[in-house]
Parts: C-alpha cells; sequence; structure tokens
C-alpha cells in the first residue's frame, strides 16, 4: 500500500484557498485545512505532516508566529514550509525565509506552480531526513570540527525512534543528551550505540550550552568504549538494571563498560544531577554509589526508592576502605558489598551479581 504525502494548507480565507486544495487531493495528496496558526498547531500534533502551505496575515496567530511555534518543537520543527500570500514584498519574502520557510509564493498564484513547487520542496526535505549509520559518525562528527560547523545530530534506534541530541557549535560539542545520561556521558554513549543511526541538520543551534569538548577527544574515549563491547550484545530493558552515581566522569563511565559488558541494563549519573524523578522513572534493581557522598544521596532518592528493595553497593578509592570495616548500613539503607574503584574492571559485575542473589 502507498502512502500518500499530507500537505496541511493554513488560510483563514478557505474560497481563495479551496481551489488549490481540490487540486492538490486530485494530484494524489492528503490535505488537510486550518483556518489560522492555532488550529494549524493543534492539528500537526495529531497528524505528521509532510508539507504546510500557509499564509501570513491571519487572526490569532499569524504565519510568522506560527512558524516560530512550529520551529520550537523538536517533533514539528523539520516539517517544510512554504508562505503562500497576497502580501508579499521584497520584505516580506526575507522575512519570510529567514524565518525557516522553504519557499515563497505570492497571490495570484498558478495551482500547477504551486504543487510542482509543493513537490520538490517535499523531496528536498526527505533527502535531508536521510538516516546515515553511526560508524559513519566519527568521521563526519570529526569533518564538523575540523571545518567549525555548527548544527544538530539526532541519533535514533533502530526502530527510527529518537534517543539522542548532539550540537555542536563552531566545531565544539556544546550540549548533549540521551535517554539515560548529559553532556559527555551522552556523547559516549550515543557514540557507542550500536545499531544507532543519525540525522545531521545544519545551522540548528542549541537552547542551551551546558559544555564545549572537543570532538576528537571524545571519539577517542568513544571508541575504546566499542572495543570493549563489540564482542558483547547489550540486551534490553528487561534485564537487571544498574544505576551508578558518582561525582567523577571516569569511574562511572568505567563501571558503566564493564557493567553493560556483562548484559546489565546501565545507567550512570553524577552525583549533582541525580534527582528522585530519575530513579522513579528508572527504577533500578542495583545501586552502586560513591562513599564520599553515599548518605547525602541515598537521603536525597529515597522517597523515590518506594517498597522495591535495590541492593546497595558503595564502591570507593582503596584508602577509604577501611573506613568500612564492620560498618553494614547507611542511615536506613543496608549496604549489600564494598569494592575498590581499581576493582572495577575485575569485579563489578561479579559483586553487582552477589548483591541481586542476596535480594532473591
Amino acid at each position: 500500500m502507498v502512502t500518500k504525502d499530507t500537505i496541511l494548507v493554513v488560510d483563514d480565507e478557505f474560497d481563495a484557498i479551496d481551489p488549490l486544495i481540490k487540486a492538490l487531493k486530485h494530484d494524489g495528496f492528503e490535505v488537510h485545512y486550518a483556518a489560522d496558526g492555532i488550529q494549524a498547531l493543534d492539528l500537526v500534533k495529531k497528524i505528521p505532516f509532510n508539507l504546510i502551505l500557509m499564509d501570513i496575515m491571519m487572526p490569532r496567530l499569524n504565519g510568522y508566529e506560527t512558524l516560530e511555534r512550529l520551529r520550537e518543537d523538536e517533533e514539528t520543527a523539520y516539517i517544510p514550509v512554504i508562505f503562500v500570500t497576497g502580501h508579499f514584498n521584497a520584505e516580506d519574502i526575507v522575512k519570510g525565509l529567514g524565518s525557516g520557510a522553504v519557499d515563497a509564493i505570492s497571490k495570484p498564484f498558478h495551482i500547477s506552480e504551486v504543487i510542482m513547487r509543493s513537490k520538490v520542496r517535499m523531496a528536498e526535505a526527505k533527502l535531508k531526513r536521510r538516516y546515515t549509520a553511526v560508524t559513519h559518525f566519527f568521521s563526519e562528527a570529526q569533518e564538523k570540527e575540523q571545518s567549525r560547523r555548527t548544527g544538530l545530530f539526532e541519533f535514533y534506534d533502530h526502530a527510527k525512534t529518537k534517543i539522542g541530541d548532539i550540537y555542536v557549535e563552531d566545531g565544539k560539542v556544546v550540549y548533549a543528551t540521551s535517554r539515560d545520561a548529559i553532556k559527555d556521558d551522552a556523547f559516549l554513549q550515543l557514540a557507542s550505540t550500536r545499531h544507532a543511526c543519525y540525522i545531521f541538520q545544519d545551522d540548528v543551534k542549541t537552547p542551551t550550552r551546558s559544555l564545549s569538548a572537543n570532538i576528537t577527544s571524545l571519539i577517542l574515549e568513544a571508541s575504546k568504549i566499542i572495543d570493549e563491547l563489540e564482542a558483547k550484545e547489550i540486551r534490553d530493558d528487561s534485564q537487571k538494571r544498574v544505576l551508578v552515581i558518582d561525582p567523577d566522569r571516569i569511574p562511572r563511565i568505567l563501571a558503566s563498560r564493564a557493567l553493560k559488558a556483562s548484559g546489565y541494563n546501565t545507567m550512570v549519573t553524577s552525583t549533582e544531577e541525580i534527582s528522585p524523578e530519575t530513579v522513579r522513572k528508572y527504577n533500578p534493581d542495583v545501586i552502586v554509589v560513591d562513599h564520599s557522598q553515599a548518605d547525602l544521596i541515598l537521603n536525597k532518592i529515597k522517597s523515590s526508592l518506594g517498597p522495591k528493595k535495590a541492593a546497595l553497593i558503595v564502591y570507593s578509592d582503596r584508602d577509604h576502605l577501611d573506613q568500612f570495616d564492620g560498618m553494614d548500613h547507611i542511615g536506613e539503607f543496608k549496604i549489600d558489598a564494598f569494592i575498590s574503584k581499581t576493582q572495577i574492571d575485575q569485579s563489578l559485575s561479579h559483586v553487582v551479581y552477589q548483591g541481586l542473589k542476596k535480594m532473591t
């Protein structure tokens, strides 16, 4: 079954636009109509449009304002918009294209021209959103670094469900987020996710900046993670979930790598960024926490653990292990195991397994 391209026509003067709607339908498109920007924004939440043909001068919400709202939402930001209006002058055309419209057509128009230009713009949009295998990400990311490019890498899993973003500005990573990590950790997670794919959007600027990182350095670190996991298949969410909380990035990345290599579903985060909401959503079976702030962290997240018991593992530098002799609780939390950070690669997976065994 062939799926029709879907077009939204937005204009407060239905009689003026009705012949175009009929012609588009006759040409094989599925066409929807909205009388103003408010109605248009409501429709785009329900229907995945391939193109929007939109007037500028409309009541309640004009074309410029509607386009701005579309661009603010990542789900609608890349729908191509053509302004079709009878109020165009050179200044309006520049403003319309500058605000993100892909084309501008003035009234009165030739219907055949509108249909032809609509087809061209939809074809261009589809080409821009071609998915690239993650195996090509390293070379493209380095190209962005060398040419000091600005834009957005959007990452998707095999089902084309979005799993994260990496923003670059002037060749540096300025923001990254994934399903269960942010900042540098998110970059490393996305770059080392097997069977993922990505799309790069030029000149897209981040809504916020949380880092300024060298792409090549991050790629080298991601390469090490991939080497470790090359022969391993990361299992799905039915696996036991392990939450690692540490103020230092290197130990938590090492912990994540060791646990994922053993098949555990792993989430890593920093002490500052952990929140009860994060813990509630992740619902961990095991919590691995750095000793230095364990009491503070556990008190912060205890309200989100509810009645479920999670195995608790405290890890620390070898020099601090002696202070835990004879200690089996941190506040109201029972400690199931201690481990030195120097033993992460060799022993953490085994200690997690023992902790889970105690819970059964």
